[in-house]
């Protein structure tokens, strides 16, 4: 009875929740018992999937269809808002520019019409400095410039270090204190400050030695920071090297494997990773200190890529400088001969061919780069193991910047087997691990790297990979070494070692990410621009109709195939969209921005400014006509002509002209004492009314301010003798006049253009005092303030 009572209990509670029929079909026999469980528990589960997409919002999107156009939409977005912002960085500097140049812009714009005799750029920035950010906000300089050219006085409002490991904290200081923040990128792990360009530009042309004693390395403003505790941003993704293996070793020995790299399309390719190059050179020891047989070869090496890449750019970089100036002086005596060595495209300073030392090739990077080791056996056979400074502490920093500079290939040449390095010195095990890994690979590596695929992070991942091996297509799991991998690579099926896809699943990978930029955006423009041709397959739409996304992948990838083709060369990487990273391999292009350009008439007055006009003459009425203007009747009627005359000419209008309009109004030419007093009275009336105000000697309406200054148009516009122009307006245009100039102009030259705008050309002893009286009044209100032989506006 107790068993039944339990069933009745689960059965009724089962049919509760709309499992009734699950109960029924096993009573009449149609489940067998040992499926009820998984039958009940299959159909909770997918009452709660089904609960979850309608209600959860991120869900919402069931269809890849759907959800892949989000993901469009956004990313063509997300770049026009990168555009955007450039286009509104260029709108905001060049509204900057004046229509009318004064002051600093118009010295700005003087030096620009010069042909020669040009004013120094300290004294230039000294006097225009703050009108040139004005038009160029963003100044870029080195920090021996910036002693050199900058005032001691500008400010800016923050200060950027790059390649911060190679500046000198005495260097740095000059730039620091002129800025309000200061930001510091560069890395630790590459090359720190030497004297190597003042000691080579010493040498008065002579080949430098290698000896290690001479090149001294200094603390970089980077090393201060850091040791001063400032907020670090580490930046970890890596997106120069087209394969994994060129920045496997610096990953592992230098950066501890916290790199986050990205796998690339081709994984078994004869013109991509490292590759190692022994020769029997001779190192001359005693002599040239340099090894021309590697040169030679160095020579060879470079031949062959121009002949069968001439798409490609190349470096080389030599261990000493004497190894550099020998493949120089080769390359020279070859160039007759070899008309690809004639051709090399030295000129391009961001992809051009160039011959380096380890002194100075940081920040450069070339599709393929030769390392010339140049050290070696002599022409006994003895090998000292004196490697210049790669010798010294620090020479690993040294190692790791050469060996990081290619995007596709990297190749050493070397005299002697890696193991022949027998001394025991951190630095020089260094080297001898990284000849070791590119002679024998990731096997040379004394830690495990992993493989290059892994096993599948998800069920999901299962599923789809086993659709794809029953459609009778060879995939990989987790392509990819370290830091990013892609979920699943499609093989190709006529290009050996190359992935026809990326198939992306959003699992665990997709959802690291915190940011919809880099996960929906970034990622996929630098896989991109590696060579990979991704496809998205959301788990809602696979879950929701598995057969339908089946056919579409197995579909997509066909397409592929009929596209590209059978080939025997090797897969060509896609371009990469525009704003991805990648593009930051190549020269770094501006948005295409459409920039609206006017010709500016220099000779119009300032936006600010108004036309002044002679004010209109006021009418009186039959009665005022028949009164005497100095009768005490007409005193009600002189104050309604005056406040008529103000309300008609609302500005701030001097005694006098008020005056002499209203008396001609009465045929008054020229008033006695009678007249004046008469019109005064008649002031004071309307005054104590309310109706009319007074202020420094003009009559205006009550609460009427002083917010445009008046100016002749034209040569022959009327215009208004000083005395006859309100000190607030004279003030007003003083206060406009800086804001113009960046809110600095020097004195004499802001006199003349004051009084240039009101239409005074000659300046009499009236005009220069009614401007003294201008600027004394501004600085006793704290408006401006005067430097010497400068003005600046405050505030």
């Amino acid at each position: 009875m107790d068993e039944w009572a339990a069933f009745i209990t689960s059965r009724d509670e089962l049919a509760q929740y709309g499992l009734g029929d699950i109960v029924e079909a096993a009573i009449q026999g149609n489940l067998a018992d040992d499926q009820v469980k998984g039958v009940i528990e299959r159909a909770v589960l997918q009452s709660w999937i089904n609960h979850l997409l309608q209600t959860d919002h991120r869900l919402a999107h069931g269809r890849a269809v759907d959800r892949n156009a989000i993901v469009d939409e956004f990313r063509n977005l997300d770049r026009k808002l990168v555009a955007d912002a450039a286009a509104r960085v260029i709108n905001t500097c060049t509204s900057r520019r004046p229509d009318h140049p004064v002051g600093p812009y118009l010295i700005i714009n003087q030096q620009a019409q010069l042909q020669r005799r040009h004013m120094p750029v300290r004294r230039l920035l000294r006097e225009a400095g703050d009108a040139a950010k004005s038009l160029k906000p963003c100044f870029m300089m080195s920090p021996l410039s910036v002693s050199q050219f900058l005032p001691p006085t500008p400010t800016f409002d923050v200060v950027i270090f790059d390649e911060a490991s190679q500046i000198r904290e005495a260097d740095a200081i000059c730039c620091i204190y002129r800025g309000k923040q200061l930001i510091v990128a560069g890395d630790q792990k590459q090359l720190p400050p030497t004297n190597f360009f003042q000691r080579t530009a010493n040498l008065d042309g002579k080949i430098p030695g290698d000896d290690e004693d001479e090149l001294l390395d200094f603390e970089s403003v980077l090393d201060r920071c850091k040791a001063q505790g400032l907020q670090s941003l580490p930046l970890r993704w890596h997106y120069r090297s087209k394969h994994e293996s060129l920045i496997t070793f610096s990953n592992r020995s230098f950066y501890g494997g916290k790199l986050l790299t990205f796998p690339g399309s081709e994984f078994d390719a004869s013109n991509l990773g490292v590759d190692f190059f022994r020769v029997d050179g001779v190192y001359d020891r005693g002599g040239r200190k340099d090894n021309r047989i590697e040169a030679d070869t160095v020579i060879e090496r470079v031949l062959h890529h121009r002949r069968n890449h001439p798409d490609r750019s190349i470096g080389v970089v030599a261990l000493s400088q004497p190894q550099q100036v020998a493949i120089e002086d080769r390359i020279f005596e070859r160039c007759r001969d070899e008309p690809e060595l004639h051709d090399l495209p030295y000129e391009d300073r961001l992809a051009g061919f160039f011959v380096k030392n380890l002194e100075n090739v940081q920040g450069d990077e070339r599709d393929i780069m030769i390392l010339s080791v140049g050290y070696g056996p002599d022409e006994q056979g003895k090998f000292v193991q004196n490697f210049g400074t790669m010798n010294r502490q620090g020479g690993e920093r040294r190692l790791n910047v050469a060996v990081t500079r290619a995007r596709h290939r990297f190749e050493v040449v070397c005299s002697f087997r890696p193991d022949q390095i027998t001394a025991d010195n951190p630095t020089l095990e260094h080297l001898r691990r990284y000849l070791d890994y590119a002679s024998r690979g990731v096997a040379a590596l004394e830690v495990p790297v992993g493989d290059s695929h892994g096993d599948p992070e998800s069920p999901f991942e299962e599923e789809v990979i086993s659709s794809l091996r029953r459609l009778g297509h060879a995939v990989d799991p987790q392509v990819g070494a370290a830091g990013y991998r892609i979920d699943i690579g499609v093989l190709h099926r006529s290009r050996p070692g190359t992935y026809l896809l990326g198939v992306e699943c959003d699992g665990a990978s997709y959802h690291s990410s915190k940011v919809a930029r880099d996960r929906d955006r970034l990622r996929q423009d630098v896989l991109e621009g590696l060579g990979w041709t991704i496809h998205r397959i959301w788990s809602t739409s696979w879950f929701n109709n598995r057969q339908a996304e089946e056919r579409r992948l197995d579909d997509f990838i066909r397409d592929l195939l009929g596209d590209h083709g059978p080939a025997d060369g090797p897969t060509s990487p896609a371009p990469p969209a525009d704003g991805s990273p990648d593009s930051l391999n190549d020269v770094a292009q501006p948005p295409d921005v459409e920039v609206e350009v006017q010709a500016a008439d220099f000779s119009r007055p300032p936006d600010w400014t108004i036309a002044y006009e002679k004010p209109r003459h006021p009418t009186r009425s039959q009665i005022a006509s028949r009164l005497n203007f100095t009768d005490l009747n007409a005193r009600p009627y002189i104050c309604e002509v005056i406040e008529g005359f103000l309300s008609s000419n609302p500005h701030h209008v001097h005694w006098d002209v008020v005056r002499s309009i209203v008396q001609n109004t009465w045929g008054v030419d020229h008033g006695g004492k009678q007249s004046r007093q008469a019109f005064a009275r008649a002031v004071n009336r309307s005054i104590n009314a309310g109706r009319i105000a007074e202020t420094d000697g003009f009559l205006h309406l009550p609460g009427e301010a002083i917010s445009v200054v008046r100016v002749p148009r034209c040569p022959s516009s009327p215009r208004r003798p000083v005395n006859h122009v309100p000190p607030g307006e004279l003030r007003l245009a003083v206060r406009k006049l800086l804001s113009d100039a960046s809110g600095t102009f020097r004195r004499d030259d802001l006199r003349k253009e004051w009084a240039r705008l009101f239409g005074w050309m000659r300046l009499g002893a009236n005009i220069s005092d009614a401007f003294d009286k201008a600027l004394d009044r501004l600085v006793a209100g704290r408006h401006i303030e005067r430097r010497g032989d400068f003005v600046h506006l405050l505030g």
